[in-house]
């Protein structure tokens, strides 16, 4: 849902676009629409299109949201993996307290 207050944020050109290296062609902003959840332009006539300053800021903070969870999600997997490792392999060269040693 729009608001007024994204409204009066402003909007986007293409140009725009292209300027601060959001998109880097019309190709790059069809692709980033269609497999990335760029958000879709405001039409105000045949040859117009503006894009919410607002909904363009949120779909960048929600790229960067995706990539930390994907790198906590890593970390959390690397330190499972580590501490599965540790209880798998027993230690060599250490004794229990109690164990007698043939010699």
């Amino acid at each position: 849902m729009v608001l007024t207050a994204d409204v009066a944020g402003g909007f986007y050109r293409f140009k725009d676009l292209v300027e601060r290296r959001i998109v880097s062609s019309r190709s790059d902003l069809f692709d980033k629409q269609k497999y990335q959840n760029f958000p879709r332009p405001l039409k105000p006539g045949p040859k117009q299109a503006l894009f919410l300053r607002a909904e363009v800021h949120e779909w960048a903070l929600n790229l960067v949201a995706k990539r930390d969870a994907e790198r906590r999600a890593r970390l959390v997997a690397q330190t499972t993996d580590m501490g599965a490792k540790r209880e798998e392999k027993p230690r060599e060269g250490i004794q229990q307290q109690g164990a007698t040693v043939d010699k």
